[in-house]
């Protein structure tokens, strides 16, 4: 059962149901608390509740400097992946919330982009965001994962971003085969 209490600031809910760490949200209106009360409640039931909390407090950028700062940092493209990184940071899509980007959210920077570069820019650009996440799929939560996959599913039959290349190989794997026919 959903705790909602007055506070100086507007309506507080507390939600605790054993088996999930505790929730809560503030809101202006209480009748905007009893909705999300009862919805959050109705998923938890319903055994198909996902924590977004995390989601919500993120910006893509924020995700986009940690990646550059403690990943890209050790790759031999550092350089080149900087100044992407850079490019997708000046768009106003990475101050969005990941809780609240849309695939086409993607599309629109996509089509801004390419008002301003060619398509091998652009594609460049938004690989980086798919082989990001990838690579670190592991660490995100089932329920996440889930929705990136089915994204990633419709991306490759709309044939969009890197999946527009008859063979996508993954940054890593292609500069590895670089290095080997060097050797």
């Amino acid at each position: 059962m959903a705790l909602i209490t007055r506070r100086s600031s507007g309506w507080q809910v507390q939600i605790r149901k054993k088996g999930y760490r505790p929730i809560s949200k503030r809101f202006d209106k209480k009748s905007e608390a009893d909705v999300w009360a009862r919805a959050i409640e109705s998923e938890i039931d319903r055994n198909v509740f996902i924590d977004r909390s995390l989601a919500e407090r993120t910006t893509l950028g924020e995700i986009l400097i940690k990646y550059r700062d403690q990943v890209s940092i050790n790759k031999l493209g550092y350089k080149q992946e900087k100044s992407r990184v850079y490019v997708l940071l000046t768009h106003s899509i990475t101050n969005r919330y990941l809780a609240t980007l849309k695939s086409s959210d993607f599309a629109e920077y996509r089509e801004f982009r390419l008002s301003k570069v060619c398509g091998t820019t652009v594609n460049k650009e938004l690989s980086l965001l798919a082989w990001h996440y990838n690579k670190y799929k592991k660490e995100q939560l089932y329920e996440e994962m889930v929705d990136y996959i089915l994204a990633q599913a419709e991306a490759k039959n709309l044939r969009l971003g890197l999946w527009s290349q008859p063979n996508p190989v993954a940054p890593w794997d292609w500069r590895k085969q670089v290095r080997e026919l060097l050797n």
